[in-house]
């Protein structure tokens, strides 16, 4: 099933392996289904960006066949309708469905998958303002609720930094060692190094900082005011606010510590693969980082295996 009308053979994709994170997204989907439920928000889409293995970008078979552009997100879309469709498990969720109510939910479905992609970040924010101090989601019209869907799934998509601080940076280091895997295979084939993908020349803190505050920060600002009271009006802790509020240390954070924030994990980051200790990103935070963080209101420290659910 491809992602557009657009069709064409792929293969040998580089790209940036799908996050799997959606517990800001569920929790805002959740408030949507309460007191926000005129409008008629679904929180199906949020399961369609399937797992790869950790570091690995989406590489088809050579007959796989979707659109060329916005390809991790086509990947995302049609991955998630074979796994649907799947006859052997007998698994469609649209049996019984009407072909107009089929499509709609396919084209809403689409439409926020491919909103993930970081190049419609500042249209679909601009939009959404300008819905939202209109009034529209009062009695939102079809189009608003794809906007709102697209912003609930690009809020689960970015939302690691909103996390506290030790949960963030194991999400950080991470994903920056998926940057520089990319880097180095690029540099392989001969291509330009994307941005921030150099392992040798990139400062991991600076990078942080400035994509946070620059993107992060202002998004989750609209979100958040948009989302309002979680539950008991009156506990401070039950306020979407307290995600920005983490944006908003983590940054202080990075700025103020530089890359010593990841308690010698860097060292590790600015090492080529070969050379990394094999288990080196189960690694927990040393125990001085888990009581700075006690110090600035973060919950206890889990166990290990909890932090590994957690991930």
């Amino acid at each position: 099933m491809a992602a557009t009308d657009k069709e064409q053979p792929v293969e040998g994709l580089s790209g940036c392996a799908p996050k799997c994170n959606v517990r800001t997204g569920e929790r805002g989907l959740c408030l949507l289904g309460s007191r926000r439920s005129r409008a008629g928000a679904s929180g199906a889409c949020r399961v369609c960006r399937p797992a790869l293995p950790p570091g690995r970008s989406p590489r088809p078979r050579p007959d796989a066949t979707f659109s060329t552009r916005q390809v991790l997100e086509s990947f995302h879309i049609a991955e998630s309708w074979r796994l649907m469709f799947n006859e052997e498990e007998n698994c469609n969720p649209f049996k019984g469905w009407s072909p107009e109510r089929y499509a709609e939910a396919r084209a809403t479905m689409v439409y926020a998958i491919l909103g993930t992609d970081m190049k419609f970040h500042f249209d679909h924010m601009s939009k959404f303002k300008t819905r939202y101090s209109a009034g529209a989601y009062e009695s939102p019209s079809r189009t608003d609720v794809r906007l709102l869907l697209a912003m609930c799934l690009h809020a689960a998509d970015v939302s690691n930094p909103t996390k506290h601080w030790r949960l963030a940076t194991e999400w950080t280091v991470r994903v920056m060692e998926e940057f520089f895997r990319q880097g180095e295979k690029e540099a392989e084939l001969g291509l330009p190094i994307s941005p921030f993908m150099d392992r040798n020349k990139t400062d991991i803190a600076q990078c942080q900082a400035g994509f946070v505050s620059v993107l992060i920060k202002p998004f989750f600002d609209e979100w958040t005011t948009f989302l309002g009271d979680l539950g008991d009006e009156s506990a401070p802790e039950h306020s979407s606010r307290i995600i920005y509020t983490n944006v908003v240390q983590n940054i202080e954070q990075w700025k103020s510590e530089g890359e010593a924030a990841l308690k010698g994990r860097e060292k590790f980051l600015h090492t080529v693969p070969a050379e990394q200790p094999a288990d080196w990103l189960l690694l927990r935070p040393p125990m001085d980082s888990i009581r700075e963080e006690g110090a600035r209101g973060a919950p206890a420290p889990a166990p290990a295996a909890e932090v590994m659910q957690e991930l």
